[in-house]
Protein backbone atom coordinates (compact mmCIF):
# COMPACT_ATOMS: atom_id res chain seq x y z
CA UNK A 1 0.00 0.00 0.00
CA UNK A 2 2.85 2.53 0.77
CA UNK A 3 4.56 1.60 -2.82
CA UNK A 4 1.53 2.81 -4.59
CA UNK A 5 0.74 6.05 -2.64
CA UNK A 6 5.04 6.92 -3.20
CA UNK A 7 3.93 6.24 -7.18
CA UNK A 8 0.74 7.74 -6.90
CA UNK A 9 2.79 11.23 -5.55
CA UNK A 10 5.62 10.94 -8.03
CA UNK A 11 3.16 11.06 -10.98
CA UNK A 12 1.69 14.08 -9.36
CA UNK A 13 4.31 15.74 -8.90
CA UNK A 14 5.97 14.82 -12.59
CA UNK A 15 2.53 16.11 -13.83
CA UNK A 16 3.11 19.46 -12.05
CA UNK A 17 6.69 20.38 -13.07
CA UNK A 18 5.52 19.35 -16.49
CA UNK A 19 2.61 21.86 -15.87
CA UNK A 20 4.87 24.50 -14.35
CA UNK A 21 7.78 24.10 -17.18
CA UNK A 22 4.87 24.25 -19.89
CA UNK A 23 3.11 27.29 -18.24
CA UNK A 24 7.00 29.08 -18.52
CA UNK A 25 7.01 28.75 -22.04
CA UNK A 26 4.03 29.28 -23.30
CA UNK A 27 0.79 31.02 -21.71
CA UNK A 28 -2.18 29.47 -22.36
CA UNK A 29 -5.64 29.15 -21.61
CA UNK A 30 -6.80 25.38 -19.97
CA UNK A 31 -10.67 23.98 -19.42
CA UNK A 32 -11.43 20.86 -18.43
CA UNK A 33 -10.95 17.63 -20.85
CA UNK A 34 -14.69 17.56 -20.48
CA UNK A 35 -16.14 20.22 -20.50
CA UNK A 36 -16.08 23.08 -23.86
CA UNK A 37 -14.39 26.39 -23.93
CA UNK A 38 -16.52 29.21 -22.92
CA UNK A 39 -16.70 32.24 -25.37
CA UNK A 40 -14.53 34.59 -23.05
CA UNK A 41 -12.02 31.62 -22.92
CA UNK A 42 -11.92 31.38 -26.82
CA UNK A 43 -11.71 34.97 -27.58
CA UNK A 44 -9.26 35.61 -24.79
CA UNK A 45 -6.03 38.09 -26.67
CA UNK A 46 -4.06 38.52 -23.20
CA UNK A 47 -2.09 36.62 -20.63
CA UNK A 48 -4.15 35.16 -17.66
CA UNK A 49 -5.87 37.38 -15.25
CA UNK A 50 -5.63 36.87 -11.82
CA UNK A 51 -9.20 36.43 -11.53
CA UNK A 52 -9.99 34.27 -14.01
CA UNK A 53 -11.03 30.48 -12.31
CA UNK A 54 -8.91 27.57 -14.04
CA UNK A 55 -8.02 24.12 -13.15
CA UNK A 56 -4.71 23.74 -11.91
CA UNK A 57 -4.09 20.72 -13.00
CA UNK A 58 -6.23 17.75 -15.31
CA UNK A 59 -6.15 14.11 -15.94
CA UNK A 60 -5.69 13.35 -19.67
CA UNK A 61 -4.08 15.26 -22.52
CA UNK A 62 -4.22 19.05 -21.96
CA UNK A 63 -6.09 21.24 -25.70
CA UNK A 64 -5.27 24.66 -26.14
CA UNK A 65 -8.32 27.12 -25.82
CA UNK A 66 -6.59 30.06 -28.15
CA UNK A 67 -3.32 30.83 -30.20
CA UNK A 68 -0.64 31.86 -27.90
CA UNK A 69 -0.49 35.74 -27.01
CA UNK A 70 2.23 38.22 -26.11
CA UNK A 71 2.79 38.02 -22.20
CA UNK A 72 2.13 41.48 -20.97
CA UNK A 73 5.15 42.28 -18.84
CA UNK A 74 4.73 45.00 -16.06
CA UNK A 75 7.89 47.44 -15.82
CA UNK A 76 8.26 49.59 -12.65
CA UNK A 77 10.56 52.28 -14.64
CA UNK A 78 10.91 53.74 -18.30
CA UNK A 79 11.37 51.64 -20.60
CA UNK A 80 13.23 52.24 -23.51
CA UNK A 81 12.98 50.48 -26.68
CA UNK A 82 15.09 50.01 -30.12
CA UNK A 83 12.33 50.57 -31.99
CA UNK A 84 8.55 51.09 -31.96
CA UNK A 85 6.32 48.14 -30.69
CA UNK A 86 4.35 46.52 -33.28
CA UNK A 87 1.43 47.85 -31.46
CA UNK A 88 1.75 51.41 -32.68
CA UNK A 89 -0.86 51.98 -35.61
CA UNK A 90 0.24 53.34 -39.04
CA UNK A 91 0.83 56.75 -39.09
CA UNK A 92 -2.19 58.47 -41.02
CA UNK A 93 -1.82 59.57 -44.29
CA UNK A 94 -0.09 62.72 -45.31
CA UNK A 95 -2.22 65.45 -46.50
CA UNK A 96 -0.23 68.56 -48.20
CA UNK A 97 -1.84 71.94 -46.66
CA UNK A 98 -3.26 74.26 -49.00
CA UNK A 99 -1.25 77.03 -50.59
CA UNK A 100 -1.46 80.42 -49.19
CA UNK A 101 -3.37 82.83 -50.91
CA UNK A 102 -2.39 85.04 -53.42
CA UNK A 103 -3.46 88.18 -55.40
CA UNK A 104 -1.19 88.11 -57.99
CA UNK A 105 -3.53 89.15 -60.86
CA UNK A 106 -2.32 86.72 -63.10
CA UNK A 107 -3.85 83.98 -61.01
CA UNK A 108 -6.99 85.77 -60.62
CA UNK A 109 -7.11 85.54 -57.34
CA UNK A 110 -7.53 81.72 -56.91
CA UNK A 111 -5.17 78.93 -55.41
CA UNK A 112 -2.94 77.18 -57.76
CA UNK A 113 -4.75 73.31 -58.31
CA UNK A 114 -2.13 70.83 -56.61
CA UNK A 115 -0.42 67.99 -58.67
CA UNK A 116 -2.48 64.89 -58.21
CA UNK A 117 -5.20 66.34 -56.88
CA UNK A 118 -8.98 66.74 -58.22
CA UNK A 119 -9.11 70.57 -59.91
CA UNK A 120 -10.35 73.30 -57.13
CA UNK A 121 -10.21 76.79 -57.61
CA UNK A 122 -11.01 78.80 -54.59
CA UNK A 123 -11.38 82.50 -54.83
CA UNK A 124 -9.43 84.39 -51.85
CA UNK A 125 -11.12 87.98 -51.53
CA UNK A 126 -8.05 90.98 -51.12
CA UNK A 127 -9.89 91.85 -47.97
CA UNK A 128 -8.19 91.52 -45.29
CA UNK A 129 -10.56 92.09 -43.02
CA UNK A 130 -13.27 89.20 -44.31
CA UNK A 131 -10.19 87.11 -45.08
CA UNK A 132 -10.81 83.60 -43.68
CA UNK A 133 -8.31 82.60 -41.50
CA UNK A 134 -6.23 79.24 -42.36
CA UNK A 135 -5.37 76.77 -39.31
CA UNK A 136 -2.18 74.13 -40.52
CA UNK A 137 -3.66 71.27 -37.82
CA UNK A 138 -0.40 69.54 -38.51
CA UNK A 139 1.96 72.87 -37.33
CA UNK A 140 -0.30 73.98 -34.56
CA UNK A 141 -3.50 75.84 -32.82
CA UNK A 142 -2.34 79.13 -33.50
CA UNK A 143 -3.51 80.63 -36.64
CA UNK A 144 -0.74 81.70 -39.02
CA UNK A 145 -0.82 85.37 -39.59
CA UNK A 146 -2.24 87.19 -42.27
CA UNK A 147 -0.93 87.46 -45.61
CA UNK A 148 -1.12 91.10 -47.29
CA UNK A 149 -2.18 91.68 -50.81
CA UNK A 150 0.71 92.95 -52.07
CA UNK A 151 3.84 94.15 -51.47
CA UNK A 152 6.62 95.58 -53.67
CA UNK A 153 10.25 95.14 -52.38
CA UNK A 154 12.14 98.22 -53.03
CA UNK A 155 13.86 98.69 -49.26
CA UNK A 156 13.65 96.66 -46.22
CA UNK A 157 10.56 97.49 -44.33
CA UNK A 158 9.93 99.56 -41.96
CA UNK A 159 9.46 98.15 -38.76
CA UNK A 160 12.43 95.64 -39.41
CA UNK A 161 14.63 96.39 -36.40
CA UNK A 162 18.42 97.39 -36.23
CA UNK A 163 20.78 95.32 -36.43
CA UNK A 164 22.35 95.24 -32.60
CA UNK A 165 25.46 96.90 -31.84
CA UNK A 166 28.88 95.69 -32.25
CA UNK A 167 30.93 95.69 -28.40
CA UNK A 168 33.78 96.78 -30.56
CA UNK A 169 34.25 100.25 -31.51
CA UNK A 170 34.02 101.08 -35.12
CA UNK A 171 37.08 101.81 -37.02
CA UNK A 172 38.59 104.50 -37.48
CA UNK A 173 41.68 106.29 -39.51
CA UNK A 174 41.76 109.32 -37.73
CA UNK A 175 45.08 109.46 -35.80
CA UNK A 176 44.74 110.54 -32.06
CA UNK A 177 45.25 114.17 -30.92
CA UNK A 178 44.47 114.81 -34.53
CA UNK A 179 42.16 118.30 -34.96
CA UNK A 180 39.04 117.37 -36.92
CA UNK A 181 37.86 121.02 -36.68
CA UNK A 182 38.52 121.72 -40.22
CA UNK A 183 38.57 120.03 -43.80
CA UNK A 184 41.39 117.64 -44.58
CA UNK A 185 41.38 118.18 -48.37
CA UNK A 186 44.59 120.10 -48.83
CA UNK A 187 43.89 124.34 -49.36
CA UNK A 188 45.78 126.07 -52.37
CA UNK A 189 48.49 126.91 -50.21
CA UNK A 190 48.93 123.25 -49.01
CA UNK A 191 49.54 122.20 -52.43
CA UNK A 192 51.79 125.53 -53.07
CA UNK A 193 53.81 124.18 -49.76
CA UNK A 194 53.72 120.02 -51.26
CA UNK A 195 55.07 121.67 -54.35
CA UNK A 196 58.37 123.49 -53.19
CA UNK A 197 58.84 121.06 -50.05
CA UNK A 198 62.04 119.13 -50.16
CA UNK A 199 62.11 115.69 -51.48
CA UNK A 200 60.81 113.34 -54.62
CA UNK A 201 57.84 114.48 -55.32
CA UNK A 202 55.35 113.00 -58.03
CA UNK A 203 58.66 111.12 -59.45
CA UNK A 204 56.53 107.84 -60.89
CA UNK A 205 59.56 107.21 -62.63
CA UNK A 206 62.24 106.36 -60.48
CA UNK A 207 65.46 108.19 -59.90
CA UNK A 208 69.15 106.66 -58.94
CA UNK A 209 71.34 107.99 -56.96
CA UNK A 210 72.58 112.06 -58.45
CA UNK A 211 70.38 110.38 -61.55
CA UNK A 212 68.48 112.95 -63.82
CA UNK A 213 64.83 114.10 -62.74
CA UNK A 214 63.22 111.64 -65.68
CA UNK A 215 59.33 112.69 -65.11
CA UNK A 216 59.28 115.15 -67.73
CA UNK A 217 60.38 113.08 -70.94
CA UNK A 218 59.09 115.27 -73.49
CA UNK A 219 60.63 118.24 -72.09
CA UNK A 220 63.86 119.25 -73.98
CA UNK A 221 66.76 121.62 -73.40
CA UNK A 222 67.36 124.74 -75.19
CA UNK A 223 69.87 125.16 -77.57
CA UNK A 224 70.92 128.79 -78.10
CA UNK A 225 72.74 131.09 -75.72
CA UNK A 226 74.27 128.23 -73.42
CA UNK A 227 75.86 129.94 -70.84
CA UNK A 228 72.79 131.75 -69.40
CA UNK A 229 69.55 129.54 -70.63
CA UNK A 230 68.71 127.05 -68.24
CA UNK A 231 67.06 123.99 -68.14
CA UNK A 232 64.83 123.91 -64.54
CA UNK A 233 65.39 120.43 -64.44
CA UNK A 234 68.15 118.58 -61.89
CA UNK A 235 69.41 117.24 -64.33
CA UNK A 236 73.02 114.60 -64.23
CA UNK A 237 74.26 115.24 -67.78
CA UNK A 238 77.96 116.05 -70.13
CA UNK A 239 77.06 118.06 -72.69
CA UNK A 240 79.78 118.82 -75.40
CA UNK A 241 79.27 122.12 -77.25
CA UNK A 242 80.63 123.88 -80.28
CA UNK A 243 79.69 127.43 -81.65
CA UNK A 244 80.77 129.24 -84.63
CA UNK A 245 80.25 133.08 -85.27
CA UNK A 246 80.69 135.02 -88.26
CA UNK A 247 82.37 138.27 -87.00
CA UNK A 248 80.41 141.09 -89.36
CA UNK A 249 82.80 143.01 -91.81
CA UNK A 250 82.34 146.35 -90.84
CA UNK A 251 84.16 145.70 -87.65
CA UNK A 252 86.88 148.41 -87.46
CA UNK A 253 88.84 145.82 -85.54
CA UNK A 254 88.62 142.67 -87.68
CA UNK A 255 87.29 143.25 -91.24
CA UNK A 256 85.06 140.54 -91.15
CA UNK A 257 86.65 137.04 -89.62
CA UNK A 258 84.96 134.22 -87.13
CA UNK A 259 85.45 133.33 -83.88
CA UNK A 260 84.77 129.77 -81.98
CA UNK A 261 84.07 127.86 -79.05
CA UNK A 262 84.32 124.04 -78.40
CA UNK A 263 84.10 122.51 -74.96
CA UNK A 264 81.59 121.19 -72.58
CA UNK A 265 79.14 121.71 -69.89
CA UNK A 266 78.76 119.65 -66.62
CA UNK A 267 75.71 119.35 -64.41
CA UNK A 268 75.12 117.14 -61.22
CA UNK A 269 71.75 116.30 -59.92
CA UNK A 270 72.36 116.15 -56.33
CA UNK A 271 68.46 115.19 -55.45
CA UNK A 272 65.13 115.98 -57.24
CA UNK A 273 65.70 119.29 -56.63
CA UNK A 274 68.96 120.36 -56.01
CA UNK A 275 71.95 120.55 -58.52
CA UNK A 276 75.18 121.46 -59.55
CA UNK A 277 75.90 123.21 -63.15
CA UNK A 278 79.06 124.42 -64.61
CA UNK A 279 77.87 126.46 -67.34
CA UNK A 280 80.97 126.76 -69.52
CA UNK A 281 84.46 125.10 -69.51
CA UNK A 282 86.62 125.03 -73.05
CA UNK A 283 88.48 126.85 -75.13
CA UNK A 284 88.10 130.34 -77.34
CA UNK A 285 89.27 131.06 -80.62
CA UNK A 286 89.24 134.21 -82.69
CA UNK A 287 90.48 134.63 -86.16
CA UNK A 288 90.15 138.04 -87.70
CA UNK A 289 90.35 138.87 -91.45
CA UNK A 290 92.35 141.64 -90.07
CA UNK A 291 94.31 142.25 -87.02
CA UNK A 292 94.51 145.35 -85.48
CA UNK A 293 95.61 145.59 -81.77
CA UNK A 294 94.20 144.54 -79.40
CA UNK A 295 92.63 141.48 -81.85
CA UNK A 296 94.74 138.67 -83.19
CA UNK A 297 94.81 135.39 -84.70
CA UNK A 298 94.97 133.14 -81.12
CA UNK A 299 93.43 130.53 -79.09
CA UNK A 300 92.62 130.63 -75.32
CA UNK A 301 90.75 129.06 -72.18
CA UNK A 302 88.04 130.41 -71.98
CA UNK A 303 86.91 131.93 -68.69
CA UNK A 304 84.91 129.36 -65.72
CA UNK A 305 80.87 130.08 -64.85
CA UNK A 306 79.23 127.56 -62.59
CA UNK A 307 76.74 127.73 -60.20
CA UNK A 308 74.20 125.89 -57.99
CA UNK A 309 70.56 125.33 -58.97
CA UNK A 310 67.16 124.86 -56.56
CA UNK A 311 64.16 123.28 -58.40
CA UNK A 312 61.80 124.87 -56.40
CA UNK A 313 58.69 123.98 -58.36
CA UNK A 314 58.04 120.33 -60.22
CA UNK A 315 54.90 119.17 -60.72
CA UNK A 316 53.98 115.89 -63.38
CA UNK A 317 50.58 116.49 -63.29
CA UNK A 318 50.37 119.66 -65.13
CA UNK A 319 54.27 119.58 -66.29
CA UNK A 320 55.50 122.82 -65.02
CA UNK A 321 59.08 123.28 -63.40
CA UNK A 322 60.59 126.01 -61.72
CA UNK A 323 64.27 126.59 -60.48
CA UNK A 324 66.06 129.63 -59.61
CA UNK A 325 70.13 129.49 -59.72
CA UNK A 326 73.01 131.44 -59.45
CA UNK A 327 75.98 131.44 -61.54
CA UNK A 328 79.14 132.66 -60.92
CA UNK A 329 81.24 134.49 -63.53
CA UNK A 330 85.19 133.84 -63.00
CA UNK A 331 86.93 135.55 -65.51
CA UNK A 332 90.39 133.48 -65.12
CA UNK A 333 90.91 132.57 -69.32
CA UNK A 334 93.42 134.29 -71.78
CA UNK A 335 93.74 137.75 -72.13
CA UNK A 336 94.57 137.15 -75.85
CA UNK A 337 91.07 136.32 -76.38
CA UNK A 338 89.70 138.57 -74.01
CA UNK A 339 89.02 136.46 -70.83
CA UNK A 340 90.30 138.08 -68.06
CA UNK A 341 88.17 140.75 -67.81
CA UNK A 342 87.81 142.42 -64.44
CA UNK A 343 87.04 140.85 -61.54
CA UNK A 344 83.69 138.48 -60.73
CA UNK A 345 80.29 138.41 -61.93
CA UNK A 346 77.14 137.20 -60.01
CA UNK A 347 74.02 135.73 -62.75
CA UNK A 348 71.07 135.07 -60.39
CA UNK A 349 68.07 133.83 -62.46
CA UNK A 350 65.11 132.13 -62.72
CA UNK A 351 63.67 129.49 -65.04
CA UNK A 352 60.38 128.05 -65.92
CA UNK A 353 59.49 125.58 -68.43
CA UNK A 354 55.61 124.22 -68.90
CA UNK A 355 54.12 121.10 -71.07
CA UNK A 356 51.32 121.59 -72.83
CA UNK A 357 49.45 118.31 -74.26
CA UNK A 358 47.83 119.21 -77.60
CA UNK A 359 45.56 115.79 -77.20
CA UNK A 360 45.89 112.03 -78.21
CA UNK A 361 48.07 111.41 -81.44
CA UNK A 362 49.29 115.18 -81.56
CA UNK A 363 51.96 115.48 -79.29
CA UNK A 364 53.11 118.47 -77.06
CA UNK A 365 54.00 121.92 -77.41
CA UNK A 366 56.88 123.15 -74.73
CA UNK A 367 58.01 126.11 -73.56
CA UNK A 368 60.79 127.62 -71.44
CA UNK A 369 62.19 130.79 -70.39
CA UNK A 370 65.22 131.52 -68.26
CA UNK A 371 65.51 135.40 -67.20
CA UNK A 372 68.40 137.06 -64.88
CA UNK A 373 70.72 139.71 -64.48
CA UNK A 374 74.67 139.85 -64.76
CA UNK A 375 76.17 142.05 -62.12
CA UNK A 376 79.38 142.75 -62.02
CA UNK A 377 81.63 143.47 -58.76
CA UNK A 378 83.58 146.06 -60.31
CA UNK A 379 83.45 148.53 -63.06
CA UNK A 380 85.42 146.55 -65.45
CA UNK A 381 82.65 144.30 -66.79
CA UNK A 382 79.51 145.11 -68.54
CA UNK A 383 76.32 144.62 -66.89
CA UNK A 384 72.98 143.32 -68.38
CA UNK A 385 69.52 141.81 -68.23
CA UNK A 386 68.88 138.72 -70.02
CA UNK A 387 65.59 136.88 -71.25
CA UNK A 388 65.82 133.90 -73.26
CA UNK A 389 62.49 132.15 -74.73
CA UNK A 390 61.93 128.79 -75.88
CA UNK A 391 59.12 126.53 -77.26
CA UNK A 392 59.25 123.10 -79.25
CA UNK A 393 56.86 120.88 -80.63
CA UNK A 394 57.05 116.89 -79.47
CA UNK A 395 55.81 115.29 -82.66
CA UNK A 396 53.05 113.08 -82.27
CA UNK A 397 53.89 112.78 -78.74
CA UNK A 398 57.34 110.13 -79.53
CA UNK A 399 59.46 112.06 -77.84
CA UNK A 400 61.80 111.61 -80.94
CA UNK A 401 61.94 114.95 -82.91
CA UNK A 402 61.68 118.68 -81.95
CA UNK A 403 61.29 121.34 -84.25
CA UNK A 404 62.33 124.37 -82.29
CA UNK A 405 62.12 128.45 -81.92
CA UNK A 406 64.05 130.64 -79.47
CA UNK A 407 64.70 133.94 -78.77
CA UNK A 408 67.70 135.44 -76.79
CA UNK A 409 67.68 139.45 -75.52
CA UNK A 410 70.38 141.48 -74.10
CA UNK A 411 70.21 144.94 -72.36
CA UNK A 412 73.08 146.40 -71.53
CA UNK A 413 73.11 148.49 -67.69
CA UNK A 414 75.98 149.89 -66.62
CA UNK A 415 79.68 152.07 -68.14
CA UNK A 416 82.15 149.93 -67.63
CA UNK A 417 85.97 151.80 -69.02
CA UNK A 418 87.74 148.28 -70.12
CA UNK A 419 88.06 148.44 -73.66
CA UNK A 420 86.59 151.70 -75.67
CA UNK A 421 84.70 149.49 -78.19
CA UNK A 422 81.25 150.28 -79.74
CA UNK A 423 80.34 146.42 -79.59
CA UNK A 424 79.94 143.63 -77.03
CA UNK A 425 80.46 140.06 -76.82
CA UNK A 426 77.06 139.18 -76.47
CA UNK A 427 77.24 135.65 -74.43
CA UNK A 428 80.56 134.95 -75.95
CA UNK A 429 82.89 137.63 -74.29
CA UNK A 430 82.48 140.13 -72.30
CA UNK A 431 84.62 143.02 -73.12
CA UNK A 432 83.45 145.83 -70.46
CA UNK A 433 83.10 147.93 -73.72
CA UNK A 434 81.94 151.52 -72.37
CA UNK A 435 79.93 152.88 -75.67
CA UNK A 436 77.21 150.32 -75.67
CA UNK A 437 75.42 151.09 -72.74
CA UNK A 438 71.93 151.39 -72.32
CA UNK A 439 71.91 149.29 -76.37
CA UNK A 440 69.86 146.20 -76.84
CA UNK A 441 70.67 143.13 -78.60
CA UNK A 442 67.94 140.59 -79.86
CA UNK A 443 68.36 137.59 -82.05
CA UNK A 444 66.32 134.92 -83.32
CA UNK A 445 67.07 131.25 -83.79
CA UNK A 446 65.31 127.98 -85.32
CA UNK A 447 66.88 124.76 -84.92
CA UNK A 448 65.88 120.89 -84.35
CA UNK A 449 66.48 118.92 -81.28
CA UNK A 450 66.67 114.76 -81.74
CA UNK A 451 66.87 112.09 -79.33
CA UNK A 452 69.08 109.55 -80.83
CA UNK A 453 68.72 107.01 -77.47
CA UNK A 454 66.80 106.72 -74.17
CA UNK A 455 69.62 109.19 -73.00
CA UNK A 456 71.22 110.62 -75.98
CA UNK A 457 70.17 114.22 -77.49
CA UNK A 458 71.88 116.13 -80.33
CA UNK A 459 70.85 119.47 -81.23
CA UNK A 460 71.59 122.17 -83.71
CA UNK A 461 70.13 125.77 -84.28
CA UNK A 462 71.30 128.94 -86.32
CA UNK A 463 71.08 132.77 -84.73
CA UNK A 464 70.80 135.56 -86.65
CA UNK A 465 70.95 139.47 -84.35
CA UNK A 466 67.89 141.38 -85.86
CA UNK A 467 68.98 144.72 -84.46
CA UNK A 468 71.81 147.15 -85.27
CA UNK A 469 73.82 146.18 -82.44
CA UNK A 470 75.07 143.03 -83.85
CA UNK A 471 77.46 142.24 -81.57
CA UNK A 472 80.28 140.13 -82.33
CA UNK A 473 78.38 137.75 -84.65
CA UNK A 474 76.84 138.73 -87.95
CA UNK A 475 74.99 135.01 -87.65
CA UNK A 476 76.00 132.14 -84.98
CA UNK A 477 75.19 128.26 -85.79
CA UNK A 478 75.75 126.13 -82.05
CA UNK A 479 75.98 122.09 -82.06
CA UNK A 480 75.99 119.94 -79.14
CA UNK A 481 75.01 116.48 -77.51
CA UNK A 482 73.50 115.22 -74.42
CA UNK A 483 74.79 112.15 -72.69
CA UNK A 484 72.50 112.48 -69.84
CA UNK A 485 72.66 110.36 -66.42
Amino acid sequence: MLVIRLRWLATLGWTLSLTAALQAQQPVVWRNAATKPTASETTATTALSPTTASPVAILGRPLPLASPQPRTVRATGPVVRAQAPESVPPPEEFHRPPPPPTANPELRNMTPTISGEPEQAITIPLDLDVMPRIRDPHVGTAPPAPIPASHTVQAPPDNVPPPPESPFPPPSDIIPGASTDHSVAPTFWDRCIDAISWGDKGNTHGRSPFGSDNCFPGLISPITMPFYFEDPRSLSEIRPLFSYQSIPGNNPYTDGGSAMFFGTQLRLSITDRLSFVLNELGFLNISPDVSTPPFSSSTGFAELKMGPKWTFLRNTETGTVAAVGLTFEIPCGSASVFQNTGSLSLDPYLSLAQIVNLGSGWGSLNFMGTTGYSFSVDNQRAEFYYLNFHVDYNIAGLNTIYPLFELSWIHYGNTPNSQPFNFEGAYLINFGSSERTTSDYLSLAGGLRYRFAENIYAGLAVDFPVLKEKGFADYRVLFDVIFRF
